[in-house]
């Protein structure tokens, strides 16, 4: 994934990426991790991003 400028961000998915000032917080349902963002949009993080996006996000 190309960040856009400079814009910080992180890819979750291999086809979802989210800026980080975008980032409300990450939710886990049953066994799916999720980032929700600032618009309610829920983003699904894949198992191998699983670690990376809760070491940034929390």
């Amino acid at each position: 994934m190309k960040e856009p400028g400079d814009t910080a961000g992180l890819q979750v998915h291999r086809s979802h990426g989210t800026a980080d000032a975008h980032v409300e917080r990450s939710k886990q349902d049953k066994r799916n991790l999720l980032i929700l963002t600032r618009d309610g949009f829920e983003i699904p993080v894949s198992r191998s991003c699983a670690a990376k996006v809760r070491r940034c996000v929390g």
